[in-house]
């Protein structure tokens, strides 16, 4: 049988459901016109099929249209939808076998009924541009290729993917766009592209790599991301070149984060946050970075902090299981200069993991509820001008001989320690403090005499914080 199509007569309007699929042995149409709820074409020659026959247009009933297994497609399915606006399309299911579809048909924006839409390619024609999504109610999965069609941030809004509260999946694919076709706004377009927040299964993200003005990216609440790999770094000399903050958060699928072997990742990298990725247990490293956030996510991922020697700034928050820091965790950051542990309901020791911040400046504990007591390694950070304690509610006292080595300490702030009952001697040894607040502290009922020979102390806050 030859390519050509036969003519759909008007008399079969009432069907409902198409499936068109590789070659099989052929039924002939008259062979179908007694099946209400689905015509099935399996015809020999039909894999070299380049359009549909005009005459679809008289399947005013039309819900299900399925050509995943066609090998050519689609220059004349114009006509399912600017002829027949009424058509109640619900499902139009073009994926896998479909290689050599290049566009959509014009005015696709017209099935109005069109819940289920497994692919759409943006073209540059009018009534093929990415707007047509705009009042598309969709469910389910939705690929977008032909993304260097987009032209604008406005134009990426107008497909109104924000207002798709149905789409459980999304995939933009850029895996058409060579490094030197991408626009100075692409990361406006992206923005525009934003998904609703009900979006919760997107395995993929295009090669954001190639990117070069990216400085911010926020990976969050994918919940089937996977691995963060070579797919996504591009095929430039640099991927993420100009990249400065990166978030990765609320991943619960995540595990493998890798980078690539040739030229650079990530030169510019100076702010990392990951925060609730349980399954990922190490992370590449970063030779620029600067500041890093890890918040309830795998203990295993601390082991990675120790060749981070680049940090300034290290936060390590919500991990309840732990009791200790990893051996040698903090001991070769020379230039760190701010530390933050929180909610480390466990931790009950920080002994041998202050010793050598030399550069310390400012140290928070808080919410440690474990933690009975400070190391004799404070005496070490002769760098540190901020201490601030918050609702360690097992702390009873600060170390005796501890805080002597603290010459440059200005602020000691202690809040809602419901055990600490009085301040050790060793503070008359703060002979820079500035600035003392000790709030909600209920068993410390008053301040030692020798408080009055802190000569550079300027402010004093105690007592209970008001309610």
């Amino acid at each position: 049988m030859s390519s050509s199509w036969i003519k759909i007569p008007k008399s079969t309007s009432f069907l409902q459901n198409v499936l068109m699929s590789k070659p099989g042995s052929y039924c002939g149409l008259h062979k179908l016109l007694s099946y209400r709820e689905t015509m099935t074409e399996h015809g020999s020659g039909w894999y070299k099929t380049e359009k549909l026959p005009s005459s679809i247009g008289h399947l005013k009933h039309l819900r299900y249209l399925n050509m995943s297994s066609t090998d050519q497609i689609l220059t004349g399915i114009n006509d399912l939808s600017a002829k027949s606006t009424d058509i109640e399309a619900e499902r139009l299911h073009a994926t896998s076998g479909c290689d050599s579809l290049v566009c959509m048909p014009a005015g696709l924006g017209q099935l109005r009924h069109l819940q289920t839409l497994s692919i759409f390619i943006v073209g540059s024609d009018r009534g093929q541009q990415i707007g047509e999504l705009k009042e598309l109610n969709l469910s389910g999965e939705l690929t977008i290729k032909g993304l260097h069609n987009v032209r604008d941030s406005e134009d990426a809004r107008s497909a109104n993917l924000k207002r798709k509260q149905d789409l459980c999946a999304l995939i933009l694919d850029y895996e058409d766009i060579k490094t030197d076709n991408l626009l100075d706004n692409d990361e406006e377009i992206l923005d525009g592209l934003q998904p609703h927040p009900n979006l919760k299964k997107c395995e993929h993200l295009p090669p954001l790599g190639k990117l070069p003005s990216l400085k911010v990216l926020s990976i969050v609440a994918m919940e089937a991301f996977k691995c963060f790999n070579n797919d996504y770094y591009g095929d430039g000399e640099q991927s993420f070149p100009a990249l400065e903050q990166l978030y990765l958060e609320d991943m619960p699928s995540l595990e493998e984060w890798t980078t690539v072997d040739r030229g650079e990742s990530f030169p510019r990298l100076r702010e990392l946050y990951i925060r609730q990725c349980p399954r990922l247990t190490e992370f590449p490293c970063l030779p620029s970075l600067g500041r890093l956030s890890i918040e309830n996510s795998n203990e295993m991922l601390l082991r990675s902090v120790m060749d981070l020697t680049s940090l300034s700034s290290l936060g390590i928050s919500r991990f309840d299981g732990l009791e200790f820091l990893p051996d040698g965790q903090l001991q070769n950051h020379k230039v760190l200069e701010s530390l933050s542990i929180s909610e480390l309901g466990n931790l009950k020791t920080l002994s041998h993991q202050l010793d050598n911040l030399s550069a310390l400046k400012k140290l928070n504990i808080d919410r440690c509820n474990s933690l009975e007591y400070l190391p004799d390694g404070l005496k070490n950070l002769r760098s540190l001008e901020r201490l601030e304690l918050r609702e360690c509610d097992s702390l009873t006292s600060l170390p005796a001989t501890g805080l002597q080595g603290l010459s440059s300490l200005r602020s000691l702030s202690i809040t809602n320690c419901k055990e600490l009952s009085c301040l050790s001697e060793g503070v008359k040894h703060l002979t820079a403090l500035q600035d003392l607040v000790i709030i909600s502290c209920p068993e410390m009922t008053s301040l030692p005499n020798w408080l009055g020979s802190l000569m550079s102390l300027s402010s004093l806050l105690f007592g209970i914080a008001p309610t």
